[in-house]
């Protein structure tokens, strides 16, 4: 029975390939659509776009338990298929509309304001950089402009996926014009972008003809890489955000520390005031937080805010956050390597089928995120 529904899915996600493939307007929808899915890959995307073209949120059943929601009797699942083992197998997950309130859930990200674009701009540019050094020079030159900027970040992260530059591509493809699967990647990573952080016009304003000229083994590529850039970079720029909150917010948390202060209070009912404290002055020398910390303090402070308090009103909330970066290290130097190994994930699988290999690296990473998000941070 599970063997059969495999296929019938494995047959979906084929056949919705095709007519996207067959279509640029509908390509373009579904680019839309996957804007909103960031987490996963583009064979998930297909699939939860197939099956339902409201969605906006989508988690396992346990995933919704842990931020404190529940999936309604009778709700019906979308089905992923998951190839990492020995054979592929069925994964339900369940958008949001099908949950139940018991925590109140915002699934709708904060839209960047034009007076944040230019500092947006500014710092991810130079992030950018310092992530890759060799085109330090060419991000200088974006003048903060965050539509440049989101476009250049989508050519530069083509010529990484592949490995070769627009022009090595185009000696490589024994034809005079720019090869399609190139300018097709490139084309919808800067659609995904410029859509995602409120470009809509600049994005309807691309070119798509390169689309045409595209196999189905090739348009499937075209869609794992634009996928992955689209993630990559909406990774780098909650990465940002962070960082700008974080500033924003260091004037408040240097007297956070649980001195009381005339002016470090809040008020309760307008009749007492009430220290208002949070979180400590970071020592010199300790780590900053990073991905898993900050998403496991921000659960916390959400979902149980007297572990929260507590934390805070002991002086420990940094150093246990910092501990929940470190064990997620751990977890990912631990089991990606052995995820990698059974899914045959190696050098030889990258020369012979990249594509194949891309699929299952993001699959295999995809697994060890969900076990640091289960086992650290809604735990």
């Amino acid at each position: 029975m599970n063997r059969k529904k495999v296929e019938e899915y494995s047959i979906l996600l084929k056949d919705s390939a095709a007519i996207l493939q067959s279509d640029t307007e509908l390509w373009k929808q579904f680019l839309n659509f996957a804007t909103q899915f960031t987490h996963y890959r583009f064979r998930d995307q297909l699939l939860i776009y197939a099956q339902n073209q409201q969605a906006t949120a989508c988690a396992t059943f346990a995933q919704w338990k842990k931020i404190g929601r529940y999936v309604r009797s009778g709700e019906h699942s979308i089905v992923l298929l998951d190839e990492t083992g020995s054979r592929p197998r069925l994964k339900h997950v369940f958008d949001v509309t099908s949950t139940g309130p018991a925590q109140e859930f915002s699934y709708k990200p904060k839209p960047i304001l034009p007076e944040e674009r230019e500092e947006l701009a500014k710092r991810l540019s130079t992030f950018y950089a310092r992530e890759n050094s060799l085109y330090a020079a060419d991000a200088k030159r974006w003048d903060n402009n965050l539509e440049q900027t989101l476009s250049q970040v989508a050519m530069y992260m083509t010529q990484e996926y592949y490995g070769v530059s627009l022009e090595q591509a185009m000696e490589q493809s024994d034809k005079d014009e720019f090869p399609a699967y190139y300018v097709a990647t490139a084309t919808s990573a800067m659609y995904l972008l410029l859509e995602k952080y409120g470009f809509s016009q600049e994005a309807e304003s691309l070119d798509f003809s390169c689309m045409n000229q595209l196999d189905m083994e090739t348009f499937s590529g075209v869609g794992n890489a634009a996928s992955a850039i689209l993630s990559w970079t909406a990774r780098l720029v909650r990465t940002v955000q962070r960082e700008q909150v974080r500033e924003r917010g260091n004037e408040h948390e240097r007297n956070d520390n649980g001195r009381y202060s005339e002016t470090d209070h809040i008020s309760s009912g307008g009749r007492f005031l009430v220290p208002n404290i949070g979180l400590p002055e970071k020592e010199e020398n300790q780590p900053e937080l990073r991905k898993y910390g900050m998403m496991r303090k921000n659960y916390l402070k959400e979902n149980n805010l007297q572990v929260y308090e507590s934390l805070v009103a002991n002086g420990t909330l940094f150093q246990e956050m910092v501990k929940v970066d470190e064990a997620a290290d751990r977890i990912k130097e631990q089991v990606l390597p052995q995820l990698l190994k059974d899914a045959g994930v190696t050098e030889e699988l990258k020369q012979k089928d990249q594509l194949k290999w891309v699929g299952l690296m993001e699959s295999c990473h995809h697994q060890v995120e969900e076990i640091i998000l289960t086992e650290l941070v809604y735990s």
